[in-house]
């Protein structure tokens, strides 16, 4: 779970929106942080399996910092739920 920003996810009970992972202490030094793919902006949601069982998550990274809007993070949400 030491690399993966989805290991991280999956223990949250919301989404784990990371605007710069280089500024996040948990990440900062992260291979995938500090080199390709350079991720610096992290959004990740659980997916739910039949009876409400984490059986994995939906995210966006982008290489650059960004902030998530409201109206995005619940278009995640969605997004999220459908698959």
């Amino acid at each position: 779970m030491q690399l993966s920003f989805c290991g991280h996810t999956i223990l949250e009970r919301e989404a784990l929106i990371i605007p710069d992972a280089r500024e996040d202490e948990r990440f900062r030094d992260n291979p995938l942080v500090t080199g390709p793919p350079n991720i610096r902006f992290y959004a990740g949601r659980i997916v739910r399996g039949p009876g409400k069982h984490n059986i994995g998550t939906f995210c966006l990274i982008d290489d650059k910092p960004r902030q998530f809007s409201v109206e995005e993070q619940k278009l995640h949400a969605d997004l999220a739920a459908v698959v």
